[in-house]
């Protein structure tokens, strides 16, 4: 193959495109990174959100929002946004007492 010579201000051309190009690469993966990695630093949720993430009903999120007394913070279209934080905590605290309920009765279906 023929051996194309290249002028130094022609090298310096590439290598500024190199360099564009791998700067643009860097820019488009750190965006990628930013939107992929979106939810894992969600701090607010909805209630549909919420019961996909625990795989339960709306309606379940709801009550048990509504017992522990967490006000939204915020609204994302139609529906309010609650913190992560408090709605895990109240969960942990429904769960706890659903299961106090659960092996009172079979206490009581034993006697």
């Amino acid at each position: 193959m023929p051996m194309i010579e290249v002028s130094d201000s022609e090298l310096q051309i590439l290598r500024g495109f190199r360099n564009l190009i791998e700067e643009s690469n860097q820019a488009q993966s750190q965006v990628l990174e930013e939107i992929y990695f979106a939810k894992s630093k969600q701090s607010l949720f909805t209630k549909s959100e919420l019961a996909d993430k625990w795989g339960c009903e709306v309606g379940t999120v709801n009550r048990i929002l509504k017992n522990a007394d967490v006000k939204p913070v915020g609204k994302r279209g139609k529906e309010f946004e609650y913190p992560l934080e408090l709605a895990e905590e109240s969960k942990e605290h429904h769960d706890h007492k659903e299961l106090e309920k659960h092996k009172l009765n079979w206490k009581m279906r034993a006697m």
